[in-house]
């Protein structure tokens, strides 16, 4: 199983990162990301057999719920992205990915050592600078932590939940 832990948004707020997609996509061309796609990479586990021990660190993980305001969309021309990002982080999502990563090393499972730089990619491949809009800001309530499994099928990627944790201080289980 490939596993990573991220930050799934509502309805609401897939449909405005949808539309900040085909904004940045018809600017710059490349492979835009499928709205129920859209996501928030917290940790990469990569392949591990079973999400057994991961569904433990994240029935474990304590945190309050937050706000997390994307405002500005940016090309990396190394890799190719177009993506969102926030101009100030809220010290809670920092605090929660150091905690995340911190109790799957101590349960012995693997997190992507790079550094944390948080943002939701709308577009792949993108091959020349675009001209990207000005866009208005997306306020995105963070209520909730999800365990997703990567699956890669007729060419194409999506993601399932192999399980998902409110953050109410307290996690509670809200589905496998």
């Amino acid at each position: 199983m490939r596993l990573f832990f991220a930050l799934l948004p509502q309805p609401a707020v897939r449909a405005a990162f949808a539309g900040w997609t085909m904004m940045s996509h018809a600017a710059g061309g490349g492979r835009a990301v499928r709205a129920n796609n859209i996501h928030l990479t917290l940790a990469f586990l990569g392949e591990v057999p079973d999400a057994v021990g991961a569904r433990a660190v994240g029935a474990g993980l304590c945190a309050a719920p937050f706000e997390l305001v994307l405002d500005r969309i940016e090309w990396w021309r190394h890799n190719g992205l177009v993506v969102a990002r926030a101009a100030v982080l809220p010290e809670a999502l920092v605090d929660l990915q150091r905690t995340l990563v911190e109790a799957l090393h101590v349960a012995g499972l693997p997190a992507e050592a790079r550094a944390f730089k948080p943002h939701v990619t709308l577009v792949r491949d993108v091959r020349r600078e675009p001209e990207l809009p000005a866009v208005p800001a997306i306020h995105w309530p963070i209520l909730d932590l999800a365990l997703m499994e990567s699956v890669r099928t007729d060419k194409s990627l999506s993601y399932r939940s192999a399980g998902r944790w409110t953050l109410a201080g307290r996690p509670t289980m809200l589905d496998a």
